[in-house]
């Protein structure tokens, strides 16, 4: 058994692009190795706690901006 965790940085403008492809019908990610490549579809819960994190960015923004 392997976990990890990874996180990135993505940058304001990357927001409506990341949630377009987190409503897309299916949704994968690619581990890419020295010697293999992995794709796994990601599960509607990951979808959704993604998306979750997002509107509240939105919203911690929103409130900063005012």
């Amino acid at each position: 058994y392997v976990s990890e965790d990874y996180g990135a940085i993505i940058k304001e403008e990357d927001i409506s692009n990341l949630e377009n492809i987190l409503s897309s019908s299916k949704v994968y990610v690619a581990f890419l190795g020295k010697k293999n490549t992995k794709k796994m579809e990601l599960k509607a819960k990951y979808i959704k706690a993604m998306q979750a994190t997002i509107e509240k960015w939105k919203s911690i923004n929103e409130k900063i901006k005012e």
